[in-house]
């Protein structure tokens, strides 16, 4: 009488769901941030968002590891396994960095705008242009000193606006600010300004 030899079904811990659906929701939350928020996040929300972000990072990384919840000791991911799949030299350090970037984009720039927006003052913040960016399907905005990366359609403008703005001239943003950042309502270009040479 011979037995045939059964693998455990695999399985999954509430933990390890409750990661994966926000890092899901995450992944939502950071495309829907980039067609609708207008905000600039303050260094608070950044920070937040860089501790957020590799928090749910490193832990998808873990994930991602074999015999984590991401590799070829799912079945359903076995089933349909890639190159990506196959091997966690290339699997773990990039999930780690997708997860990361979407729960930093989720966190500094939709969190932050959205808690802007409930809880923020009507303010004005006054930046020097250094030039303009974007193109094609992307919006073109202005390029501003003092403002990091911007990957929302903040500092959009139309190309009126654009067309008359110069190096060195002022922008004058109106909205709203809180410990989060500021969210643009409106722009409009202030007196030149001297732009400093180190």
């Amino acid at each position: 009488m011979t037995v045939e030899a059964t693998s455990a079904p695999f399985a999954v811990s509430p933990l390890r769901r409750a990661i994966a659906v926000i890092c899901f929701a995450g992944l939502l939350a950071a495309v829907l941030t980039d067609f609708v928020s207008r905000s600039l996040p303050s260094p608070l929300a950044i920070d937040l968002g860089l501790a957020v972000g590799a928090a749910f990072g490193v832990a998808m990384a873990w994930e991602a590891r074999d015999g984590g919840m991401f590799s070829m000791a799912n079945p359903r991911i076995a089933a349909r396994a890639g190159f990506l799949t196959r091997h966690a030299w290339l699997r773990i350090p990039l999930m780690g960095l997708f997860v990361f970037g979407v729960m930093y984009e989720t966190v500094a720039e939709g969190a932050g705008g959205l808690a802007t927006a409930l809880i923020g003052q009507p303010g004005v913040r006054t930046t020097i242009i250094t030039g303009t960016s974007g193109g094609g399907k992307s919006c073109h905005k202005f390029d501003v000193r003092g403002v990091g990366f911007v990957v929302d359609h903040a500092l959009c403008a139309s190309s009126d606006l654009l067309a008359r703005a110069q190096p060195g001239r002022s922008l004058v943003l109106r909205g709203k600010v809180s410990p989060f950042g500021f969210n643009v309502a409106a722009m409009s270009l202030g007196p030149p300004v001297a732009i400093e040479t180190p």
